[in-house]
């Protein structure tokens, strides 16, 4: 924790003790950070839908609810119980 007080420390002091730039970003520059934005939040939605279904079944499994889903969980248990069941 003493570590990111300081990292903190410095960043700041980048920041308050750097004088002006003169400078300015062109329309390339402009472009290339919001494509850079677009693409960080597609990858992480993309990221999210891949594993939603991963973090949904540890919620859903740690309620002990069925969403109905049928993502395999419950479907091995049902099965497992059925073969020790006798069938008439």
């Amino acid at each position: 924790m003493r570590i990111l007080g300081q990292v903190a420390l410095s960043i700041v002091m980048v920041f308050a003790f750097t004088g002006k730039a003169h400078a300015y970003f062109d329309p390339g520059t402009g472009s290339l950070i919001v494509q850079g934005v677009i693409a960080a939040v597609g990858a992480i939605l993309v990221a999210g839908q891949i594993y939603w279904a991963r973090i949904k079944s540890l919620f859903v499994k740690a309620r002990g609810g069925d969403d109905g889903s049928g993502d395999g969980w419950d479907d091995q248990a049902s099965s497992a119980e059925r073969d020790r069941t006798p069938s008439e």
